[in-house]
């Protein structure tokens, strides 16, 4: 198991991707692979290709097997129309175990299908919001999905663990990889919005953490800092966009934070998202050992 004192503070893999856009593992590839024509971003081609990051995996003793041993294919899970190549879930998690030597155990490979199936199910919702940039960069007078088949994948989705709103609370002490499931989820995600084409911002999984010591640890800031606790005026238009490309929230130290820090984070999230819901409705992973 993956070492690590925080979260936050883990030193980047030498071989395994960075999730900024301009950094991939396999640029010349990336190129080719990764890209999506227009005339293939539709809603229904997006619900297909979500579909196909299912495929496998179904058992946790299914995950390593043989394949770890054989070198790292390039991907074959495509679309019978576009053939646009999508990773799938157990294919990035024997990637990174391949290429870092990190292997999920049974607990945070589950942890890994939460968060990674609460992000797709997040495309799902967003690709049906007529509101949403997602939906306006879908081609919708292309073709309309059949409810059916997006109710079995939001089903498919949720049977692997995805949440219309995450709230994770991942805890235990030093070294027992609470960052590595958290850390594959982040790379399945990425490569995902490569291969569709869709934007990735260095927002999408926002890692913060209480004190401010942490946060240097990693040139982060504070979720006081990013959620704006402290700031008494109404929060404005410009505060508000800064949270536009969240998908995923990440506070490291949970166990540090008081109950009137929670209700305040509560209220500022609502202001930023829906009202009407905890959080305003934001995924979120607490971590830390109490």
């Amino acid at each position: 198991m993956l070492v690590l004192t925080s979260i936050i503070h883990q030193k980047q893999p030498n071989n395994i991707q960075q999730p900024q856009e301009d950094q991939v593992l396999n640029k010349d590839a990336a190129d080719t692979e990764h890209h999506t024509p227009d005339s293939s971003k539709t809603f229904p081609t997006m619900l297909k290709l979500i579909s196909g990051t299912l495929v496998g995996g179904a058992n946790y003793s299914d995950i390593y097997d043989n394949e770890m041993n054989s070198p790292i294919q390039s991907r074959n899970n495509t679309t019978n129309n576009n053939q646009l190549k999508v990773p799938t879930l157990p294919e990035i998690a024997r990637k990174v175990a391949k290429l870092e030597k990190t292997q999920l155990d049974e607990k945070q490979y589950i942890a890994y299908e939460i968060i990674a199936c609460t992000f797709l199910l997040g495309f799902v919702k967003d690709g049906n919001n007529p509101k949403t940039t997602l939906y306006s960069s879908l081609q919708q007078s292309m073709g309309c999905p059949n409810t059916t088949n997006m109710e079995d994948l939001v089903n498919r989705l949720k049977a692997r663990g995805g949440q219309d709103q995450l709230l994770m609370f991942l805890t235990g002490p030093a070294g027992s990889g609470k960052s590595t499931a958290v850390m594959v989820a982040q790379q399945f995600c990425f490569e995902f919005c490569m291969a569709v084409g869709d934007m990735w911002s260095d927002e999408t999984f926002l890692f913060t953490a209480y004190t401010g010591s942490a946060a240097s640890l990693f040139g982060g800031v504070t979720i006081s800092k990013a959620a704006f606790i402290n700031q008494r005026r109404p929060l404005s238009l410009e505060d508000k966009n800064e949270w536009q490309d969240v998908q995923i929230l990440i506070i490291d130290e949970v166990s540090f934070m008081s109950d009137s820090i929670f209700r305040t984070l509560d209220k500022k999230l609502k202001d930023i998202g829906n009202r009407n819901q905890p959080f305003g409705g934001i995924s979120i992973i607490f971590a830390g050992d109490f």
